[in-house]
């Protein structure tokens, strides 16, 4: 999904107007969304040639776009936030670039660390948690598993 333009209008995420009070926001469409080169069709590759040009919208790819742009104005170190998929960049960002980072920031698609599921973070699938619920309470770490599972 494309990154929304800072304007004052209600579909703005909630959290750009508290932002702009202390950061200087740039919003990266991630490559094939919004204003950049969209996905091209894929009908006319074969598959070899599908799995090379969708590599280029990798977390890695979008990483080195955001460090790219960082280098080329001049900022030593930025702060990024990452929202869905864009949480998954952030965490690729963190692994291969964190010299480029003061901070990120994370807002959904990733549980705390060292979290333990609650009804409210437990699958919605039944079934989903079967390999937790097939273990025995001798195998199973304390704690773990969803609220649907039953102590085996």
């Amino acid at each position: 999904m494309e990154a929304p333009r800072p304007t004052a209008h209600p579909s703005v995420p909630g959290w750009l107007e508290r932002a702009l009070k202390d950061f200087r926001v740039l919003m990266l469409d991630q490559r094939g969304t919004g204003r950049s080169t969209p996905v091209a069709t894929l009908k006319a590759m074969s598959p070899e040639e599908q799995a090379g040009y969708l590599a280029c919208f990798r977390a890695d790819s979008i990483v080195k776009d955001a460090e790219f742009i960082r280098n080329e104005l001049g900022v030593e170190r930025w702060s990024v936030l990452g929202q869905s998929f864009g949480g998954f960049c952030v965490l690729h960002y963190m692994s291969v670039a964190p010299g480029g980072l003061s901070e990120a920031f994370l807002t959904g698609g990733l549980p705390p660390v060292g979290a333990i599921p609650t009804r409210s973070t437990a699958p919605l699938m039944p079934g989903r948690c079967s390999a937790v619920a097939a273990t025995t309470s001798a195998t199973r770490p304390t704690g773990s598993g969803c609220a649907g599972c039953k102590p085996g």
